[in-house]
């Protein structure tokens, strides 16, 4: 499915509904939520303001290569 680049909202709505594991008996499904508490959103702000900083100082931090 992701070979084609990501789904439209929509068109994964409706393969989600439509899989397999919605109707197993043993497959237990929850949203992806591990960034909502109080230290992840703190270590997501402060390494955010660390990009920041390094990028105006020329300095980046955490490139991507």
């Amino acid at each position: 499915m992701l070979i084609n680049g990501h789904p439209k909202e929509e068109e994964l709505k409706v393969a989600l509904a439509d899989h397999e594991l919605m109707y197993m008996d043993n497959v237990l499904i929850t949203p992806h939520n591990a960034f909502n508490t109080k230290e992840a959103l703190q270590r997501i702000l402060d390494t955010t303001i660390m990009n920041i900083e390094g990028f105006v100082k020329g300095e980046p931090v955490n490139v991507v290569k």
